[in-house]
């Protein structure tokens, strides 16, 4: 990825991402999910995350977080939970990563703690695509998320 500019190609740059990460299971991603709910809510290791996702983001794109860095953090957050994944720039490229592992897509009001939520539709959306890491389960959901994802048991 060394070598994108500001302005980078990011249907190439999905590509590259796809290309990584061909369909498989990947059933101990399901097993790391406490370790991601607590890497992500310990202020240290949240910080630890953020540090490196805003060094990537800028070498990589040129971009400066958070503007555009829900994906590169989301990555940064499973790598130290365990889960191997390559840094990845876009919201639907970490969608079509975690889905390439096995991640399942759970229904708005059915999803649990460690689940990854989503706005994306099936193509890339710029300014609207979003991702996150849900901490905690519950019932309905009042934003514009469209799914979410949860990994292999």
């Amino acid at each position: 990825l060394a070598g994108f500019e500001a302005n980078f190609d990011c249907k190439t740059l999905l590509a590259m991402v796809e290309s990584q990460t061909p369909h498989l299971s990947f059933p101990a991603d399901g097993q790391q999910i406490e370790k991601l709910i607590r890497v992500g809510r310990e202020p240290s290791t949240l910080k630890a995350a953020i540090k490196r996702a805003t060094q990537k983001l800028l070498e990589t794109t040129g971009l400066v977080y958070p503007n555009l860095a829900c994906a590169i953090l989301l990555s940064c957050l499973l790598q130290d939970a365990g889960i191997e994944i390559p840094y990845t720039y876009t919201a639907l490229g970490i969608v079509h990563v975690l889905q390439n592992r096995g991640w399942e897509k759970i229904k708005v009001g059915e999803y649990e703690a460690g689940d990854v939520g989503s706005t994306c539709i099936d193509k890339r959306v710029p300014g609207s695509d979003h991702v996150f890491l849900r901490y905690t389960g519950g019932k309905g959901d009042q934003t514009s998320v469209k799914y979410f994802l949860r990994a292999p048991k």
